[in-house]
């Protein structure tokens, strides 16, 4: 997706984002510590996205005239934090279609097998929020039983 900072002239172009930030391509630089505004769009969202982003890196990417840039949220509202959360998971949806899905959806799926930018991310989110609602409710297993990760994430 593009992005727009408001100190760049030209826009970025977004490959990867979650939850606290996003990686973007830019033929801009900007160091490591620098605070930007950006603003975007999520696909298929028409909500518009303002929000303050400190620059945490900097890498080379294969073209010449571009770098790679990670960027983190500043101070998001909760709201925005939801509004990405459910995109992210609208896209994991995607991953786990049937092949006779129609071929708008085919096309995506083999693209996104490919790449799964998200899975990890939005697996750790999941497990995190059932861990602490099995913590809320004060569930112990009996002494000397180990409960495997497989099992955790059934509850």
């Amino acid at each position: 997706m593009m992005v727009r900072a408001r100190d760049f002239s030209v826009p970025m172009w977004c490959d990867d984002i979650g939850l606290g930030g996003m990686k973007c391509r830019s033929t801009q630089v900007r160091w490591p510590g620098s605070y930007v505004d950006l603003n975007f769009r999520l696909p298929g969202n028409p909500k518009p996205f303002h929000i303050g982003g400190q620059i945490t890196s900097i890498q080379n990417t294969d073209d010449d005239e571009e770098i790679s840039l990670g960027l983190r949220f500043c101070m998001m509202p909760s709201q925005w934090e939801l509004d990405i959360y459910r995109f992210l998971d609208a896209r994991r949806e995607l991953w786990g279609a049937s092949q006779d899905d129609t071929p708008e959806l085919k096309g995506i799926k083999r693209y996104l097998n490919r790449l799964k930018p998200f899975e990890g991310l939005l697996l750790e989110a999941q497990a995190a929020m059932r861990a602490k609602g099995i913590r809320r409710f004060g569930f112990h297993t009996p002494q000397g039983s180990q409960v495997s990760s497989t099992q955790m994430l059934r509850v």
